[in-house]
């Protein structure tokens, strides 16, 4: 059972993903990054496949920045590739490159260069 006050969180934001992803982004601001993983892993799982392409893509990009600061940069490396798949199926090519900096940010190692500039390449 959730505390009422995250409970008037969910209410507000309209859906469990929402507030799961902002819960998520106040504990990795926090340093509780085991709960943070956790919840916001959970609203990618329940998002993915969802219709709405941009809320997905978003969900993801939330997930990366907590595994990030988890210090899974392979996770948020991954997320943020999954991110600008979904943006670049939208037809979004600003927030697709958005991510592909992130990704650029996230990981200075090769592989993740490669994969920001792999969509572009396609561009």
């Amino acid at each position: 059972m959730l505390p009422t006050s995250w409970k008037q969180v969910a209410d507000l934001y309209g859906g469990t993903v929402s507030w799961k992803t902002a819960r998520a982004r106040v504990l990795a601001a926090r340093g509780e990054t085991e709960a943070t993983v956790e919840l916001a892993s959970e609203a990618a799982h329940e998002n993915a496949g969802n219709d709405g392409l941009t809320t997905s893509a978003e969900t993801l990009v939330d997930l990366a920045e907590v595994l990030r600061a988890a210090g899974d940069r392979r996770g948020g490396a991954d997320a943020l590739a999954g991110a600008i798949a979904l943006h670049e199926e939208k037809g979004n090519v600003v927030a697709a490159e958005r991510c592909r900096k992130r990704l650029i940010d996230i990981g200075s190692d090769r592989e993740a260069r490669q994969r920001a500039t792999e969509g572009q390449e396609s561009h």
